[in-house]
């Protein structure tokens, strides 16, 4: 098999797995081979490319962010470079708190947090990246919560953390005592009763909010039932969290003997009803279950992805059956995409019908069922993969890949130290390190050395010797002509100083600038 089919790279405890097997998408095994990244032979596979038209245009601003090179650390923001007075020994800059990894505002050493380049407390104990608002960000320190360089006064700055734990996204936070508006406290709250949900309008045990305030319809408060359904004395009302409004519920629909069936269905005395953003109120919102068979009735999920069964059938959302599943057994797991049942786990897909039409199919995983499926034996992420055993389908949208590992690689990969990527059909996998080895030390994103050179997405570049990132610019592009280069950074080695314009997966461009370099004032 050639290298550029299939290169794997697996690192356990410090040796490399052998014997990896790996499935592409037509079902057929495939045999992987370890490659060796030390080998001298990884030096020519990729070289970037020499573009001397390469310039930094006036218009692109430094990108604020850190640099580290060696003792040496600079800061970037608000458009200006300087060096910082930092303890090198111990300087990290914090990634970690996001889903995905921004260039990072937040750095800590032993002397304290830095935000955005400047020391904001010296105590940097506990330091964690709580949220972000327009801009604005919460954290905590030295057992204080900050928002961005000022303390924040919350009743338990210990147990303050966002509400759903989505630090990108968060807009409610809560701590034993209170719920927060961001950093506004809302008074007379009721934390422990808040569901653990990102919603624009939040519940506890008493009252729905908007912002800092009791959310109100008619000027009367409204009070939950569910996440998704709140009352007033004269109205029922579903809690539309997409567009952050309350609906009224149809008149039919008897208020005495309403009671919700988790998020995404309800039952009064006549029937059972499904709500979602997706459906007009004013429709037909009857499910076919009847209501005598309420002691078997088991609700799933929310919105597009609510199933609703009475031990006897299946229903997705209000009335589409689904067929081919255990009803007794049947389980949705929780806003993952994936269900399952005794016989299987199962997942919805688009089959493509023609060039513009695409219909939705309900696929049973080829996984090994050897033995009857149980919550204890299924792991998973939202959206991206689910594992049984030792096989995996990794991906969810487009066209997931089956894959099957070894009992070894499967605990490394669901301990984290093992990552899996999807290239075209085939899974790839590497170790997950923190220590990088003496023949590779990964300098930024984008860049590593080995081998006595400097690499950029694994395309080799220039000799390594005195290697060092001086500058980069990028991220805001308002100020610059349509077709503008992006992400140009400036690099030096023992040779001066190089132009580098890099982006992910795509391969490098640079030029040599010369022995000095002097930035331009901005």
């Amino acid at each position: 098999m050639k290298i550029a089919q299939c290169i794997i790279a697996v690192l356990l405890s410090g040796a490399p797995l052998s014997g990896c097997q790996w499935w592409g998408n037509n079902g057929q095994k495939v045999d992987t081979e370890v490659l060796d990244m030390s080998a001298s032979e990884v030096d020519t596979l990729r070289i970037g490319e020499i573009d001397n038209s390469l310039e930094i245009p006036d218009c692109l601003p430094l990108r604020d962010m850190y640099l580290v090179n060696g003792n040496t650390v600079y800061g970037q923001f608000d458009n200006k470079r300087y060096v910082l007075h930092v303890d090198a020994a111990t300087f990290k800059i914090d990634y970690t708190n996001f889903d995905y990894e921004p260039l990072g505002v937040f750095a800590y050493d032993k002397n304290g947090v830095y935000f955005c380049g400047r020391l904001v407390t010296r105590n940097s104990r506990g330091f964690k990246l709580l949220g972000a608002k327009s801009g604005a960000y919460l954290w905590r320190a030295g057992g204080k919560v900050y928002k961005d360089r000022e303390v924040v006064a919350v009743s338990d700055p210990d147990t303050f953390e966002p509400v759903g734990g989505c630090v990108e996204c968060a807009i409610y936070f809560k701590d034993k005592d209170y719920l927060y508006y961001f950093d506004k406290r809302i008074e007379g709250s009721q934390p422990a009763a808040v569901p653990d949900y990102n919603w624009y309008l939040p519940c506890d045990g008493q009252y729905f909010y908007e912002g800092e305030s009791v959310l109100e319809y008619e000027g009367e408060a409204v009070k939950p039932l569910s996440q998704t359904v709140g009352v007033t004395s004269k109205y029922g009302l579903f809690i539309n969290h997409t567009d952050a409004i309350c609906e009224r519920l149809p008149a039919y629909i008897d208020l005495p003997t309403l009671k919700p069936l988790g998020n995404a269905y309800i039952m009064d005395k006549n029937g059972v009803y499904y709500l979602s953003e997706l459906v007009d109120l004013k429709g037909n919102l009857r499910v076919p279950i009847a209501v005598r068979d309420s002691a078997s009735i088991r609700a799933f999920g929310l919105g597009e992805e609510a199933y609703i069964t009475d031990g006897k059938r299946v229903y997705y959302q209000r009335n589409t059956p689904v067929k081919g599943v255990d009803a007794q057994t049947f389980v949705s797991i929780e806003d993952s995409g994936y269900c399952y049942d005794k016989n299987g786990v199962y997942v919805w897909s688009y089959k493509k019908v023609n060039e513009d039409e695409y219909k939705d199919k309900w696929d049973k995983i080829p996984f090994d069922y050897h033995k009857p499926v149980k919550a204890k034996d299924l792991h998973y992420k939202q959206r991206e993969w689910i594992a049984y055993g030792n096989e995996i389908l990794y991906g969810f949208y487009g066209k997931p890949t089956f894959g099957k590992l070894t009992a070894a690689e499967m605990k490394a990969f669901l301990e984290g130290r093992l990552s899996l990527k999807d290239d075209d059909g085939k899974l790839i996998a590497t170790a997950n390190t923190e220590d990088s080895s003496p023949s590779e030390i990964v300098v930024t994103n984008f860049y590593k050395i080995a081998n006595g050179y400097m690499y950029c997405n694994d395309y080799r570049l220039m000799e390594s010797e005195d290697f060092e990132v001086v500058a980069s610019y990028g991220d805001d592009y308002d100020h610059c002509p349509k077709g503008t280069i992006k992400n140009l950074d400036v690099v030096k080695n023992k040779e001066g100083y190089w132009l580098i314009h890099a982006s992910w997966n795509k391969m490098p461009t640079y030029r040599y600038i010369g022995k000095e370099w002097k930035p331009k004032e901005r």
